[in-house]
């Protein structure tokens, strides 16, 4: 706020860039009206300023208002706006939100195509309790890496299913895949959520 009211009396001018760092900001500590403040002043609300409010309002919890974000953007939503979309739409858990959020991303081509807006749709289903559709969705991604398996892992976890979590986390290994420390951390959580001692003592074995 100091920063900011500083380059509020010196009439500083800031571009889009600065500008979507000070939403960031304000979003980071919780100051959500702070950041909107910011985002309205701006002549020409950009892809950039708009995701920054998307992924700030969804930290904060405030699904509504990042998707009423996204509804009056200006420009084109890219693969970062859209991703954010779902990381808000996974924050209400809210099954008909996501399928919109994912909508918007076949629509546009994103989907298949970026591995960060597949990543964030199988999140979303997930944290919906629509696992089928969340694998489903993870079985379509054209080029899988360690986050996309990870989330899979964790998709399972959260449902209840730490035996398909372990499944994923072998058939990641066995693909090439080599986990990093949070799919490391994904699987034993899926242990100790279904009190599986014997397989995460080997998995911590074996980091």
């Amino acid at each position: 706020k100091s920063i900011h009211c500083v380059v509020i009396r010196r009439r500083y001018e800031l571009n889009e860039v600065a500008l979507s760092s000070l939403i960031d900001a304000y979003t980071s500590c919780n100051l959500v009206d702070d950041a909107k403040t910011v985002l309205d002043s701006m002549m020409y609300k950009d892809v950039v300023s708009c995701s920054s409010m998307i992924s700030g309002l969804a930290r904060c919890g405030r699904t509504d208002e990042a998707i009423s974000i996204f509804c009056q953007m200006m420009d084109k939503p890219n693969a970062i706006t859209v991703s954010n979309l779902l990381d808000a739409c996974s924050v209400s858990a809210d099954l008909r939100k996501s399928k919109w959020a994912h909508g918007i991303a076949l629509r546009r081509g994103l989907a298949t195509s970026f591995i960060s807006v597949d990543t964030s749709v199988v999140d979303a289903y997930a944290k919906c309790g629509a696992i089928e559709t969340a694998r489903r969705t993870f079985d379509q991604i054209p080029t899988k890496n360690v986050v996309s398996w990870t989330v899979i892992m964790s998709a399972y976890a959260i449902n209840g299913l730490p035996d398909k979590a372990l499944a994923s986390f072998e058939e990641m290994k066995r693909e090439g895949y080599t986990p990093n420390d949070v799919t490391y951390l994904a699987a034993l959580s899926a242990c100790n959520h279904g009190g599986l001692i014997r397989e995460g003592l080997m998995i911590f074995k074996s980091m």
